[in-house]
């Protein structure tokens, strides 16, 4: 009898190594998609980002700008947070970063 699917989510990437760019870009995405699923922004971020200016003046575009300035900030802070991670996880094993198999194991919790 096969088990019944989990209520949480998961993914399952076809990687043997996940880098900390791409560790970063993951979860900002995640994160954007989150915001937007859950009807926090009125559009996906990265489509936010791509929308002509129009009126720049408005409440709402200084809204957006502010939330694409925060978001900004957040995925520089999330690349320097795994590069830091990374580092550690190498020093720690003592292996090249390129080792996978030892170099540890993270999780990553978005809570709303």
């Amino acid at each position: 009898m096969p088990m019944p699917p989990a209520k949480i989510p998961s993914v399952t990437l076809d990687a043997d190594l996940v880098t900390d760019s791409m560790a970063a870009r993951l979860c900002i995405s995640l994160i954007g998609h989150v915001l937007f699923l859950k009807s926090q922004v009125p559009f996906p971020v990265m489509q936010m980002a791509r929308m002509p200016g129009g009126d720049a003046t408005s409440r709402a575009a200084k809204k957006c700008r502010e939330l694409l300035n925060s978001f900004d900030t957040l995925a520089s802070h999330l690349n320097t947070t795994f590069t830091a991670l990374s580092t550690a996880f190498a020093l720690r094993s003592g292996t090249p970063r390129k080792d996978a198999q030892n170099s540890g194991r993270a999780y990553l919790a978005v809570v709303l």
